[in-house]
């Protein structure tokens, strides 16, 4: 029975981080809609795979409910805080979410290319330029909500903060340890069904700003 909550936990936190940017991508177009979809659509292929393959191969999976909990619970707990200080609609949690778990992936990788010897230079290099880009264009796609709601309301935002920071130490920690945690590819059970799906998201969010 206890093996069987730890693998319904863990199959649980892995289908919430991966649902994030499609869900978070859907409610952000279909309220503020964008310029600039087709850039969204180029850029957005490569973060989404990128952070869509830390989530898979370095979440690890738990060995106690406790720690299986903790982990399932901890972003969005963070924001729930957050929510419950500067109110929102129930939309906003997958917003706030990805905010949370999405710039932890991006952080913690800048940081590890930053820091680490491995690989080339020039890889390394690459490395910070592409997840600054990430975080920059992270920032752009979430502008309008982070000026709505967040700008100026900094209980909220202490939350957000907590969040990111608790979830960029423990991504940087299973990084910088350099061991993949699961085996197997997760290309056709994870990560192209959750690409294909935030590419619906992407554009029916588009087509809900325009018709609404």
């Amino acid at each position: 029975m206890s093996d069987q909550l730890l693998r319904l936990a863990d199959r649980l936190n892995l289908w919430y981080l991966g649902l994030l940017p499609a869900l978070a991508t859907f409610v952000l177009l279909a309220q503020y809609g964008s310029r600039y979809a087709f850039f969204i659509f180029l850029g957005g292929i490569a973060a989404v795979s990128v952070y869509l393959v830390v989530s898979y191969n370095y979440t690890a999976p738990p060995i106690r409910l406790g720690v299986a909990l903790l982990t399932l619970l901890d972003g969005p707990l963070f924001v729930l805080l957050s929510l419950r200080s500067g109110g929102g609609s129930p939309w906003a949690f997958a917003i706030e979410g990805y905010l949370v778990d999405g710039t932890a992936v991006w952080i913690a990788i800048l940081v590890l290319a930053m820091r680490s010897p491995l690989p080339e230079r020039w890889q390394r290099v690459a490395s910070v330029a592409f997840m600054l880009a990430a975080i920059v264009t992270t920032t752009a796609l979430f502008w309008p909500y982070i000026e709505a709601f967040l700008w100026g309301n900094w209980g909220q935002v202490a939350w957000l903060a907590l969040g990111i920071g608790e979830a960029t130490a423990a991504r940087y920690l299973v990084l910088e340890g350099g061991e993949i945690s699961r085996e197997g590819d997760p290309a056709f059970g994870y990560l192209l069904p959750l690409i294909i799906f935030w590419v619906i998201c992407l554009f029916a969010g588009n087509i809900g700003y325009e018709l609404g």
